[in-house]
């Protein structure tokens, strides 16, 4: 039986807490774990291993910012919501690894990330089923392998009873 997904939220905004995850739910059935404290996360997902981490960058304190900035790469999949509009800014954080950026204030926000959600679970399940894939393929490499090197040890085999 596979088990739920697993999505970690780190958020200050508790008011904005509820509508995040009730987003999130709506796109995909899931367990949702919110932090508001860096720490905190960064012990979880050296424990568990999140499907997907929804990061927000409103944090007040400078050098909390900084720390969850840099959960964000290629390992883990991230959606980054903030208040912050500028292009620039979202297409840096999409080139360090997000895998798309949500602007808060938008009229859809709730429904951009319930979308974004959706389409994260698609390409992780695409992704998946292509690991799957490779391994069978590498699976069937490896078995093709053994049986011919099992064929030629017979056939050295009677052709060293023939001599």
């Amino acid at each position: 039986m596979r088990s739920k997904a697993t999505i970690f939220i780190i958020q200050e905004n508790i008011s904005l807490n509820s509508t995040v995850v009730k987003a999130v739910r709506k796109a995909v059935d899931c367990q949702v774990l919110v932090y508001a404290d860096v720490s905190e996360i960064i012990q979880a997902i050296q424990h568990t291993t999140p499907s997907l981490l929804i990061i927000d960058l409103d944090f007040e304190a400078k050098e909390i910012k900084e720390q969850i900035y840099n959960l964000i790469d290629f390992n883990l999949p991230s959606i980054v919501l903030s208040s912050d509009n500028r292009k620039e800014f979202a297409i840096s954080l999409l080139k360090k690894g997000a895998v798309d950026y949500i602007y808060k204030k938008d009229p859809k926000f709730y429904e951009k990330l319930t979308q974004s959600v959706k389409d994260v679970y698609i390409v992780i399940g695409l992704r998946l089923k292509l690991l799957s894939e490779k391994r069978k393929k590498i699976r069937n490499l490896k078995n093709a392998g053994l049986l011919f090197v099992a064929v030629c040890l017979v056939i050295i085999s009677v052709l060293g009873f023939l001599e």
